[in-house]
Order: structure tokens, then sequence, then C-alpha cells
């Protein structure tokens, strides 16, 4: 938890990190190229634009799915009544269906839709902090390369919740 990211257990990981293989795929064919034609004495391959691109995008790929397992932190005092009084709203908003519920944390996914195929929400509190992460849930089959706005509005939705439920 000090590092305030989430943790996935290996087949989550393989499944998260997944898309780097698609664009690493053109570096794979280079490569097998170099290693075919240095073994038949021919000449050197020359490196196009479609292998750098590939190497470029995996990268970014790589970076932008390490940032997504980082938790959010919002300054947030609740008690135990209100932050469940929250979760319970946002579960019936945004069909939510919890798997694992402490006074401190909550585990739950996003069922899927037309616009994501579902989501893995994290939460913990702490006495004067909120922590949140979504990420496209790690348990799919295939990964999703975008949520289309859901992880967003899983957080959002959570925290204005939470936020109404403090004010009363």
């Amino acid at each position: 938890m000090k590092n305030r990211r989430i943790k996935l257990n290996l087949e989550e990981r393989i499944s998260h990190y997944f898309g780097i293989l698609i664009f690493l795929l053109p570096c794979a064919i280079y490569l097998w190229r170099y290693i075919d034609l240095v073994f038949s004495h021919t000449k050197k391959p020359t490196i196009t634009f479609i292998e750098i691109a590939g190497l470029i995008l995996a990268i970014l790929f790589a970076v932008i799915q390490w940032n997504r397992l980082k938790f959010k932190k919002y300054i947030l005092v609740s008690s135990d009544k209100s932050f469940q009084n929250a979760v319970d709203e946002t579960a019936k908003q945004l069909d939510w269906t919890v798997l694992e519920a402490r006074n401190d944390f909550i585990k739950a996914k996003a069922n899927w839709s037309f616009a994501s195929w579902g989501e893995l929400i994290t939460i913990v509190r702490t006495d004067d902090t909120i922590l949140i992460n979504s990420v496209q849930n790690p348990n799919n089959f295939l990964p999703a390369l975008t949520s289309f706005g859901r992880n967003k509005k899983n957080i959002k939705t959570f925290i204005d919740n939470l936020e109404s439920g403090i004010i009363k």
C-alpha cells in the first residue's frame, strides 16, 4: 500500500499488459527477419517506420497501463455509515457488484456494458483519506485499450455520493 498502486497477481498482470504484445508484434517480426538474414549470410534488414512505431507505442502503452494502477487520493473524512451509504448508492447507480467489503476497504466490479467490458474498483479509506482506483477488469478474457470514460465515471460518482453523504 505504501506505493499507492493496485497489486495484481500474475494472471491479472498478463491480462492488464497484454496490449503491449500487439504493439511489439512488428518488432518481433523484424527480429525474426534479422536473425534469418544473419544466418543466411545475406544483407542486413533495414529497420522500418512500422517497427519503430510499434516499439514507441508499446512503451507508451506500458507507461499508460502502469499509471492506471495508481490510486487517486481524496482528502475526505467520512464515518462508517456515510462511507457504506456512498458505496451502496454508487453500486446501485452504476450496477457494481461488491466483491469484498470492510469498513475501510471495498473491492467491486462494474459489469459489462456497451461502453466497457467491466471495471475493477478498489477503494481504501483511512481516517482522513480516500484512495480509489478504477481500471479495466484484469480478470476479463480480453483486455480493453480504453474504458470510454467509465473509470472516471466510477470515481466521480462515488466521490460525489460520499461528499453528499458527509454534507447531510
